[in-house]
């Protein structure tokens, strides 16, 4: 997995996010993909990478931020041989 592609992956889960009026979302490990869930919600995701605000959300994240959630969704994936 390269950075291009575990970019791609996080953006699309971000733009599919259900709007829940949330003010801060998980970047998170749930149902065997990475998925952008609300901070309030009841699913009990396997692995949280990263907690972000909705402004995070909406307007990108820092380059501290992608450094980050690639470290840490890196470091899962090779654990778990995904």
């Amino acid at each position: 997995m390269n950075s291009k592609m575990l970019l791609e992956i996080v953006e699309k889960a971000v733009s599919e996010r259900k709007d829940e009026g949330q003010k801060y979302w998980v970047i998170c490990y749930h149902k065997r993909q990475i998925q952008c869930l609300g901070s309030k919600c009841p699913a009990k995701p396997e692995i949280i990478f990263l907690t972000v605000s909705a402004m995070d959300c909406e307007r990108g994240f820092s380059p501290a931020q992608w450094v980050l959630l690639e470290k840490r969704i890196s470091k899962f994936w090779k654990e778990k041989n995904l």
